[in-house]
């Protein structure tokens, strides 16, 4: 019998991480919220937050170039001041974004850089005026136990998710691994963090996240995907539909035909018969959702509530039509468990892995 280490990491690449571990501090569950962006501009960063004034001008380009989603992502970390007890709220995530806005908007600084010479360059002000400013920031707030805490979680944001590195680590190990993306503007620019992170959850042996490891263990699907497309069109090719195709050809191999049909059939938008007697395929179900929303009606999102969620649906119509099993209606998983209710696809894909080695 192979080892379980050996099956589950046969195609994977050795690569130093490049995102440095949380230590063993205590963390409460992580609430989500929408901000107005003028309200989050108020806050104040961590103090231990790095120089943002010598950065605006390279990550506002960078910002105007590659709008995305998760650019209106925001961490705060929250916790107990040590002496009055009182509930101290820092930005550990996205204070030079919030930089950028609030120049963009007219406002005083978060980090109270207004001085700096680099900002009165007018170069700098033209790029930050670029940038598109969102109403509202999707907020992640996450409960600390200490000071040291929320340092420690903001060094894990530093080294992994600042806007302007995270795609250039990413084109940067796509090079060193002679990966070549040739048709994907997604894939070629480096903007495909969320795709590695949720495709690698779960996944045994791998750090949940960690966007160096899980280049190394997905790109052969990635470029399978990326030889496959022919159009650039954002309804199929988004962070949700290829992560959940990124899992189905590492399941079924990246030759199979069946998963390649069906990323074809999404191109093409090619529906299945539909009858309410019997049902439909998951691909018409899938490209039916893409239309109506009827599902997700605020369409895709890539939030750590939504995006499993989203998993879990087109995983679901994904497998369905590998299977050849025709369905009515979608029935979400109970996330709350008990007998008889299946499995979020998302948190149990993986498992079949385990399965394999025994």
């Amino acid at each position: 019998m192979a080892s379980k280490s050996n099956t589950i990491n046969k195609y994977a690449t050795d690569l130093t991480p490049l995102v440095a571990s949380i230590g063993p501090m205590r963390y409460g569950t992580p609430r989500h919220l929408k901000l107005e962006t003028k309200e989050f501009l108020g806050m104040k960063p961590i103090p231990i937050q790095r120089q943002t004034a010598f950065r605006i001008a390279s990550v506002a380009k960078f910002l105007s170039n590659n709008p995305m989603p998760t650019h209106e992502e925001v961490a705060i970390a929250e916790y107990p001041d040590s002496e009055t007890g009182d509930t101290v709220r820092e930005v550990i995530n996205a204070n030079t974004r919030g930089d950028i806005w609030a120049i963009s908007m007219g406002m005083e600084t978060m980090t109270g850089i207004d001085d700096h010479e680099v900002l009165q360059k007018k170069k700098t002000i033209e790029l930050c005026n670029k940038v598109k400013v969102p109403s509202e920031v999707s907020a992640t707030i996450y409960p600390c136990d200490s000071k040291k805490a929320a340092e420690e979680l903001y060094r894990s944001f530093d080294s992994m998710d600042s806007v302007e590195k995270t795609a250039q680590k990413i084109t940067g190990l796509c090079r060193s691994m002679g990966v070549d993306f040739r048709k994907l503007g997604l894939f070629k620019k480096g903007n495909i963090v969320k795709i590695l992170q949720y495709a690698g959850q779960g996944y045994p042996d791998t750090n949940e996240g960690d966007s160096a490891a899980t280049l190394g263990l997905f790109f052969r699907e990635l470029q399978k995907i990326d030889e496959i497309s022919t159009t650039q069109n954002k309804a199929v090719y988004n962070a949700n539909i290829i992560c959940s195709f990124v899992k189905m050809f590492k399941k079924y191999g990246c030759e199979d035909k069946k998963v390649k049909k069906m990323l074809q059939r999404l191109e093409d938008s090619d529906r299945g018969p539909s009858s309410k007697s019997r049902g439909r395929d998951g691909i018409t179900f899938l490209l039916e959702e893409m239309d109506s929303r009827s599902q997700f009606p605020t369409g895709w999102k890539t939030d750590a509530t939504s995006m499993p969620l989203m998993q879990d649906f087109i995983l679901w119509c994904l497998e369905n039509q590998y299977s050849g099993a025709l369905r009515k209606q979608y029935k979400a998983p109970n996330l709350n468990g008990g007998k008889g209710n299946r499995k979020n696809l998302h948190n149990s894909f993986w498992e079949f892995l385990e399965d394999d080695d025994e």
